[in-house]
């Protein structure tokens, strides 16, 4: 859990730097991106609890699908897509062999 805080010692440099956005510009987004990091966190016990690990991520990966593909127009773009949820999903076993 402690690895997902990192997240904020990047996003701050590049918020400012890169895109612009002043200090309160990038406070905003980090408690918005906190909010839903904590949300999402409770959102997932809760479905993990109800319906089981497996089925859980299962339905995470179909989610993340989903949304690759609703935002990449081209081939290309959906090959490296559907690339980066294969190398996720090496991962899922790994994670069912932690969390039982």
């Amino acid at each position: 859990m402690a690895a997902a805080w990192i997240i904020f010692t990047y996003f701050a440099p590049l918020l400012e730097d890169r895109m612009g956005y002043g200090r309160n510009g990038v406070t905003f987004i980090l408690v918005v991106f906190g909010a839903g990091a904590v949300i999402g966190n409770m959102l997932g016990g809760r479905v993990s609890d109800r319906i089981g690990p497996a089925r859980a991520l299962i339905f995470v990966t179909i989610g993340l699908l989903y949304q690759y593909r609703s935002q990449m127009k081209g081939r290309q773009e959906l090959l490296y897509g559907l690339g980066g949820l294969f190398i996720m999903g090496l991962g899922i076993r790994a994670v069912l062999q932690v969390l039982s």
